[in-house]
């Protein structure tokens, strides 16, 4: 059985996405939410969230989030459309 990617979402809490606390309280939601949706993926290390202080694509105080292995960037991302995201990426494995 092939093991799945492990799925890491990486958050800018670099001073322009986290103007405000904006990229801190995205990172906050994400990682509450992929808890409770996908604790056993998190525990088993198929599933991460983490910070970064800047991933380079400033959006003018939106913050930016990462999708690894990916690549994709989305600016000031919808936590549901990520949870889609490793839904389907699981699915697809």
């Amino acid at each position: 059985m092939n093991e799945l990617p492990l799925i890491r979402f990486i958050v800018c809490v670099g001073d322009v996405c986290d103007r405000d606390g904006r990229g801190s309280a995205l990172h906050e939601r994400l990682s509450e939410a992929l808890d409770i949706d996908f604790g056993k993926g998190i525990a088993a290390g198929r599933i991460a969230c983490t910070r970064r202080s800047c991933l380079r694509h400033c959006s003018q105080g939106v913050p930016m989030l990462r999708v690894e292995p990916s690549g994709d960037v989305y600016a000031d991302a919808d936590i549901e459309r990520m949870l889609d995201l490793v839904e389907e990426a699981l699915m697809a494995g």
